[in-house]
């Protein structure tokens, strides 16, 4: 009886432990995903330009 007590024990410090681990990436994703939306603002429009420029490139626009 000792030891299934001793193995419960060990097993709900492991969840225990387990649980924290997983609630820290939550808090890591949940940062990124944060920092990758801010950042895709910037891209989108960093996209457009450069296929503007290459548009007007094709074009021979010289004056732009």
């Amino acid at each position: 009886m000792a030891q299934s007590v001793n193995e419960v024990s060990i097993i709900s410090g492991l969840l225990k432990s387990s649980k924290e681990i997983l609630e820290r990436i939550d808090d890591e994703l949940t940062e990124f995903n944060d920092i990758a939306e801010e950042v895709g603002k910037y891209i989108s429009p960093v996209k457009y330009g450069i296929q503007a420029l290459n548009m007007i490139k094709k074009l021979n626009l010289k004056n732009f």
